[in-house]
């Protein structure tokens, strides 16, 4: 159909004057025409069968639209209740997190119709425009044949067909910007009560962390025993029954398909990179001596993965709030949040024992290792436990009393008997602080479960914790970081491997107050305080800054600055991988592994700054302003930079000089050590590096001389007497080229009598050797032409020059008498006159 457009279009613009039909063969035209409007027809049915499609469409959206007013109706109610139960109100928060999406797929959808629509219309509205101008520009006054009639009354029929076509269009535009208005109403609605649901949610887990439970006077009851028995009967059943697994995991595949392959794409994507930096890890434990840095990495690689894994699981719950409805995800978040902290503390403990390395206290030692056996058997038993029982449960209250009444007597046994005071210790207040911190805790935990506040006993335990392991972590990295470049390693007579130390220990020095809000966060979340803290910070982060028409958040510039992190370590990963497992074994030269690593880097780095700008906010029409701005500054001051830049990929991708040619610039004899964007690293004989723009590679005259293969040939001339015998001498210098090291036997090395010079005969040596070797074979030659030359007595002549002189006394007696009579009359010139006869 475009074809046939386009054909029309040229035989209507074609002719005498803007739109004359002089030359235009009609009937060619009426066929032309009559195919257009068969397309026509064909787009009518088709944007027809679109409009009842949608029809469809928005009596399914109304059906949705009425589910969801009916669902956040009895999820308001769940609001105003006073009992509702906590399940109860994620699963509603849940749901209503499913309904924004939802509605998000709907106006993307619209969205999209909505721009093939606004095409659709310009494109139909041009065509009016130029099928009307044809038809007044045919006359039935200059043309009334049958040919021209049959052209008007295509003509009409295509108007006809095209007006129909631009309102079915704005009706279907209207359509769309009607629902689209509901759908967004509606989403706001929902987004309201999705965010009430969430403070009624946090209002509720409070009230359930301070409510007083019948705990130790149930325990009392002679029927409790009973209860138990029959609890953990009707439990069992129906952890059993497929009903409860299929509840259980129904919400996990609820999950939309998009989310879950983008999941699985971050998951392929990032785990290249988690296992390089486990690798990496490893290798710094290996190159640094035994110290509190060794401990440290040794800790963070062996905790890394299920810290990892735990920060995954809670931001899946954060992201989709259906998965925070199940009490199976929350066990298993909760589970892998616990194996991530026992698994730091059994880290840093077996970090500790080994040799030479420095630990705590042994009293803290010793402490550490009882409280971490303890909550190794009690804390996944509790964690089962609150998923499988209701909080009121007398076997819930008898698993915390158990743990809580062990670890209160591992903490006073400790302290009573274990930990003996050493006499050589100076002080004894970080020692008293922890006694009295651990018995307090103990006993307060002992005291809530005791009233009947078992729950707030277990957040007490948690809060407790992951406080005292997340302070300690600090406080490990604080010690690690004092040992990384000491001060005296800076005090080095090399400048360059001073400033090198400077910089890497300024960043190493700066990583407390980069890492500072990890541990604040992960207190605040211990504490139950993250629900009002991170909304702060998101609202911080995310509060608009505006540039003329453009917002920016602080958010997205630390996205921006994220991507560009990642950008770089892809860049260095893929290369690297490239490089070691893909051409290293190729065969293909070092030049070209060069080039398509530097264009490899190129490219992901091109796909990162784009990626990075879009995440910042700059939309198409900023971009377009940015590069018209960046097409002016290349006109004036940045015209150099970018020919620089355009040299080195054609230098990349023609290969004129490689990494690893030798060149010869301006006699200058250098190695090519690195193409940059902007210039090019080469390293001279001397050790000496040049650093020449790309450009000057391209404009300029240069020798390669390893652009072919590594073979050069290579020019000795020497000169004899002319007493010698030249055949004598010839067979000389066959024998030395043919016998010194590295000169190659294929092309053969010759002889050539050059010339008859002033003082001797001009001979040749000619020989080839590789680009390693010939500066060295060059000097032995010459040595071994002296020394062979004296064994055969072939004199090499010195230049010498023959000085003729000729005396002539014949000398004008009249001109030196009158030159003394004017030497004589001048006094005034009687220091001038005596200098000629002093040059003479």
């Amino acid at each position: 159909m475009v074809l046939r457009i386009l054909i029309l279009l040229s035989l209507l613009l074609s002719g005498n004057g803007a739109y004359g039909f002089t030359n235009i063969p009609l009937a060619e035209l009426s066929l032309s025409l009559t195919a257009s409007v068969k397309d026509e027809t064909q787009i009518l049915e088709e944007l027809s069968r679109d409009i009842e499609h949608e029809q469809k469409l928005d009596t399914i959206t109304q059906s949705e639209i009425r589910a969801f007013r009916i669902l956040a109706a009895s999820h308001r109610n769940l609001i105003l209740a006073s009992h509702t139960p906590i399940t109860d109100l994620e699963r509603a928060r849940a749901d209503q997190q499913a309904s924004i999406t939802s509605m998000d797929n709907h106006l993307q959808r619209i969205q999209r119709q909505l721009e093939r629509m606004g095409n659709l219309r310009m494109q139909t509205e041009n065509r009016q425009k130029i099928t009307h101008e044809q038809k007044e520009s045919l006359s039935p006054e200059e043309d009334s044949s049958a040919a021209a009639e049959e052209v008007r009354s295509a003509l009409s029929a295509l108007i006809t067909l095209l007006e129909k076509k631009h309102d079915l269009i704005i009706q279907m535009e209207k359509r769309l910007h009607e629902r689209k208005t509901e759908i967004r109403e509606l989403r706001q609605d929902t987004e309201e009560l999705s965010l009430s649901l969430q403070k009624t949610l946090r209002d509720r887990r409070a009230i359930e962390l301070f409510q007083k439970q019948e705990g130790f006077r149930a325990l009392l009851d002679p029927s409790t025993p009973l209860a138990i028995l029959l609890q953990i009967r009707e439990n069992v059943f129906r952890l059993l029954s497929p009903e409860f697994w299929q509840s259980e995991i129904s919400p996990l595949l609820q999950i939309s398909p998009t989310i879950a392959i983008r999941l699985l794409i971050a998951t392929l994507f990032l785990l290249p990179l988690f296992l390089r930096l486990l690798t990496q890890l490893k290798k710094m434990e290996r190159l640094y001596p035994e110290g509190w840095r060794t401990v440290l990495l040794e800790s963070t690689r062996r905790t890394l993965p299920f810290m990892v894994m735990a920060i995954a699981m809670e931001g899946c719950m954060w992201s989709l709030a259906i998965l925070s409805a199940t009490g199976f995800f929350k066990t298993a978040s909760s589970f892998m949040w616990f194996l991530a902290l026992f698994r730091m503390l059994t880290a840093f403990q077996q970090a500790c024992q080994k040799e030479n390395r420095p630990s705590p206290s042994p009293e803290v030692m010793i402490l550490l290792r009882h409280l971490t056996r303890a909550q190794a058997v009690f804390v996944p038993v509790l964690l089962v436990s609150i998923w499988i029982f209701p909080p009121s449960s007398p076997l819930l209250f008898v698993a915390r009393l158990s743990m809580e009444i062990f670890i209160a007597m591992i903490i006073f046994r400790f302290w009573s008997g274990w930990a003996k005071p050493a006499p050589e210790q100076s002080s004894q207040i970080p020692k008293i602080g922890l006694h009295i911190s651990t018995k307090a805790i103990a006993i307060g935990a002992l005291l809530l479960e005791l009233f009947g506040y078992g729950t707030f006993a277990l957040f007490w335990y948690w809060g407790w914790g992951v406080t005292f392991i997340a302070i300690g972590a600090y406080i490990l990295l604080l010690a690690a970081i004092k040992e990384w470049t000491p001060p005296q390693a800076l005090s080095s007579d090399d400048k360059t491997a001073a400033n090198a130390l400077f910089f890497k220990r300024m960043g190493i020095q700066s990583l407390p107050f980069v890492l500072i809000p990890l541990p604040i966060l992960l207190i605040a979340k211990a504490w139950r305080l993250h629900e009002n803290i991170l909304p702060l910070i998101s609202g911080l982060l995310s509060y608009p800054i505006t540039f003329g028409n453009m917002q920016f958040s602080l958010l997205r510039f630390i996205q921006t600055l994220s991507v560009l992190i990642i950008t770089l370590m892809i860049t260095r990963s893929f290369r690297a991988f490239v490089e070691k497992r893909i051409l290293m074994e190729s065969g293909m030269e070092q030049g070209l592994k060069a080039s398509i690593l530097t264009l490899l880097g190129y490219l992901i780095w091109g796909i990162g700054i784009l990626a990075a700008l879009h995440v910042f906010g700059l939309n198409t029409t900023t971009l377009t302003v940015a590069f018209g701005a960046l097409g002016v500054g290349l006109g004036f001051g940045l015209q150099a930079i970018f020919n620089n830049f355009v040299s080195g990929i054609i230098l990349l991708f023609e290969r004129p000089i490689q990494v690893g040619d030798v060149i010869e610039i301006d006699g200058i004899w250098a190695t090519v050590m690195r193409i940059n964007v902007r210039s090019t690293v080469v390293q001279t004989y001397d050790n000496a590096t040049l650093i020449i723009p790309n450009a000057d590679f391209i404009s300029s005259r240069l020798i390669n001389w390893s652009f072919k293969d590594q073979r050069i040939r290579r020019n000795i001339d020497i000169g004899v007497a002319y007493s010698s015998d030249v055949r004598k001498v010839e067979k000389v210098l066959l024998e030395i080229g043919n016998n010194t090291k590295h000169v190659l036997t294929y092309p053969a090395p010759d002889v050539h009598f050059m010339n008859f010079g002033d003082s001797a005969l001009i001979f040749r040596l000619r020989f080839w050797s590789t680009l390693d070797h010939f500066r060295r074979v060059e000097t032995q030659i010459r040595f071994q032409i002296t020394d062979d030359f004296r064994k055969e007595n072939i004199e090499i002549p010195f230049p010498q020059n023959d000085l003729h002189i000729r005396s002539d006394y014949r000398f004008d007696m009249q001109k030196a008498a009158s030159l003394q009579k004017d030497t004589l009359s001048d006094p005034t010139e009687k220091k001038q006159d005596r200098d000629p006869p002093h040059l003479l």
